[in-house]
């Protein structure tokens, strides 16, 4: 099965930068750009004091940590390349008109006998972290840098090698060395295998869905401060979680098969943001409440030795039992809350579509052929009521999902300056 990249531009998607390219990201090739680094983020001592982010850090200091991770030097400034133009993309043919669902409505205010409580937007959020790579830019990612969104091994590049493929860990440096598309004459540029190599000079293949153009906020290959790790995989479910949103939400959450460009751009982003969403979340909970497997089996598994190769021993004592420390554990229940929040995003914005798709069918006429047609309209407003209704309720739970979501992470992390 062959994952599916998308094309056609989305109505939430940011403008392409296509100039100022380093080694540190392909973002320069993405519709969309890589996601900004305004948002200022806090890290909160035991006291409750904050300190803001330093700038030329990629992976912000954990607030959840308390105690920020050690800075990495800045790499080496790349000589400036020219970078050509990239060429028109033929515009898709309208698709056919179709029932769009309804935009979700503002959350209800908080009642007066409930005290209000500090919250931000997450949609609003502008956040660091993966960006999934649209086919078209590809190609010219060759020689960038890249990472992966989740621990893989690695497929042999040719069938005839027969020594182990190495493994490589979510948020780890890699480098997209060959990129060949498998479309056919007339379809939409596609791309499913495509060759990294790690740092040690080891390659192999790996599906794009599992990449990402920017780096994440957490690099399992060299974890660093164990809090600070912590804090790291909750953003980064943040991320995937609010991209997931905005992917679908642009499609009513019902993407169009038709014009197929569109179809391949969101469907690839869809598969993308979902799996960094559940990893994120599957590790955040091994690391808050352990994922209660013995250091030897750790070491024995290649897709989990990075925890008890890590230099702070926290990781592989996390990673075994869970968090020991009260205050972090509290924060990171908080945190867990706000995953589930926004993976349930997805299912009201999927109800939504099957009450929209309900609608068009209208399958309350079949065999009312003959009948009164004022017994017939008397019929389909009934029905109509009952799914307005029902939108209704879909749309409040969704927009209380969302305040909810604003809530936690004001929690969690603070409000951004």
């Amino acid at each position: 099965m062959h994952a599916r990249v998308p094309l056609a531009p989305l109505a939430l998607s940011l403008s392409l930068v296509l100039a100022g390219c380093s080694d540190e990201t392909i973002a320069s090739y993405l519709l969309g750009g890589p996601p900004s680094a305004t948002e200022s983020e806090a890290s909160m001592d035991p006291d409750g004091a904050y300190e803001p982010d330093a700038e030329d850090e990629p992976v912000a200091p954990s607030r959840l940590a308390q105690v920020a991770a050690p800075a990495r030097p800045a790499p080496p400034p790349a000589k400036p390349e020219p970078t050509p133009a990239p060429p028109a993309e033929p515009k898709p043919a309208p698709p056919r008109p179709r029932p769009q669902a309804p935009q979700v409505a503002a959350a209800p205010a908080p009642s007066a006998a409930a005290p209000a409580r500090a919250a931000v937007d997450v949609l609003a959020l502008d956040l660091r972290g993966q960006t999934a790579i649209d086919a078209v830019y590809v190609a010219r990612g060759v020689g960038k840098s890249v990472y992966p969104i989740v621990n893989k091994t690695l497929q042999r590049r040719d069938r005839k090698d027969r020594t182990d493929p190495p493994t490589v860990y979510a948020g780890e440096k890699l480098t997209l060395v060959e990129a060949i598309p498998f479309n056919r004459e007339g379809q939409p540029l596609e791309y499913n295998y495509v060759t990294v190599r790690r740092a040690d000079g080891s390659e192999g293949n790996l599906q794009i869905r599992y990449l990402s153009a920017t780096p994440l906020n957490f690099d399992l290959s060299k974890p660093g401060d164990a809090k600070a790790l912590v804090r790291g995989v909750y953003l980064e479910g943040v991320r995937a979680g609010v991209e997931l949103h905005r992917t679908l939400s642009a499609h009513a959450y019902d993407i169009p098969r038709d014009p197929p460009e569109v179809y391949a751009k969101a469907y690839g982003r869809r598969q993308v943001y979902e799996e960094g969403l559940n990893f994120a979340k599957h590790l955040a909970a091994s690391l808050s409440r352990g994922a209660h497997t013995s250091s030897r089996e750790i070491l024995r598994n290649p897709l989990l030795r990075w925890a008890a190769l890590a230099e702070d021993p926290r990781v592989l004592s996390y990673y075994e039992g869970g968090v020991d420390d009260p205050q972090l554990k509290e924060r990171c229940q908080l945190a867990d809350s706000l995953l589930s929040n926004l993976s349930n995003l997805s299912s009201h914005g999927f109800k939504l579509a099957r009450v929209a798709s309900r609608r068009e069918a209208r399958s309350w006429l079949r065999g009312t052929e003959g009948l009164p047609a004022k017994a017939v309209e008397t019929l389909t407003q009934k029905e109509l009521a009952k799914l307005d209704a029902e939108e209704q309720q879909v749309r409040e739970r969704m927009g209380q999902t969302l305040s909810r979501a604003g809530e936690l992470y004001a929690e969690v992390f603070g409000a951004p300056r």
